[in-house]
């Protein structure tokens, strides 16, 4: 069992979905047998990511919700935040980002009171990625520097990178774009010090702010209501009709601050610290 969620988890992280969808079938079923139903339930759940992530967003609502329903019908609170929390993620996918803001938000203050700094980091980015979805900039800005805030004190540097994209959207909503930039730079540092730069499934928030940082629109100061229902989906994508250029020279292009120096994202002006995109040294997070 515990070698179908690690290797589970591993294949997903490096883009392997059909070998993270054998691994997880393979521990449902053991799961299953053993009538291990706060496993069962947590397999049904890592089953529904695997389908988040190859794009079929009905079996993946219908994954997680029956992951759900097992959890409760066990009184297991940690496998119906899991599922929640997927059913919120595959809402916003969807474009039903109010939808999405209620499954999360059910579950914030309980990671707050378990000390689950890793999920509420991940909460807080979500929600932020769904202010910036509905144009609110500031909103955006003020969830994902919370989350900042706990993916620190986690010292997971793909829970930092998750922050600093987050913030890199509020940069590049509120025409912030060198910053936006910087800011992208710095969490594909921190993801290339565990080696794991995020498969092309998870790009959708990265590309859709690339793209709104390489080609900008006009700003809009009014934010979309929380009434709008339906939105386009999560999943951006990048005009590719100019050659694609390497991150490092598009954020050092598009940045006005110093080479020497890297924007700090809470202070809002350059810092002394060393730039991660310039070798030698340690990598300097959010």
């Amino acid at each position: 069992m515990q070698a179908a969620y690690t290797l589970g988890d591993l294949a997903e992280m490096t883009g392997d979905y059909g070998a993270a969808e054998h691994m997880r079938q393979e521990g449902h079923r053991l799961a299953h047998d053993f009538e291990l139903w706060n496993d069962a339930s947590k397999m049904l759940a890592r089953l529904g990511r695997s389908a988040l992530l190859t794009g079929d967003l009905d079996r993946a609502e219908d994954l997680h919700e029956r992951a759900r329903r097992l959890a409760a019908a066990h009184a297991y609170q940690r496998g119906e935040e899991f599922a929640e929390v997927g059913l919120g993620l595959v809402a916003r996918r969807q474009g039903r980002l109010d939808d999405a803001e209620n499954h999360l938000r059910a579950w914030l203050d309980w990671c707050r009171r378990g000390e689950g700094d890793h999920g509420v980091a991940f909460i807080l980015a979500e929600l932020g990625f769904i202010a910036e979805q509905r144009g609110d900039a500031d909103t955006a800005w003020k969830l994902h520097r919370e989350g900042l805030a706990y993916a620190r004190r986690t010292g997971d540097p793909r829970a930092l990178a998750l922050a600093c994209e987050g913030l890199a959207g509020a940069k590049a909503l509120a025409g912030a774009h060198a910053q936006a930039a910087r800011m992208l730079g710095v969490a594909a540092a921190a993801r290339d010090t565990v080696r794991t730069p995020l498969p092309a499934a998870e790009r959708g928030d990265v590309d859709r702010i690339t793209a709104i940082v390489r080609f900008p629109k006009p700003i809009s100061t009014t934010p979309v209501t929380r009434s709008s229902r339906r939105r386009t989906p999560a999943s951006g994508t990048i005009n590719r009709s100019r050659p694609m250029q390497s991150r490092s020279h598009r954020v050092n292009r598009m940045s006005t601050a110093s080479p020497a120096t890297v924007i700090d994202p809470i202070s809002r002006s350059p810092s002394s610290q060393p730039d991660p995109l310039r070798p030698p040294g340690p990598p300097v997070w959010c």
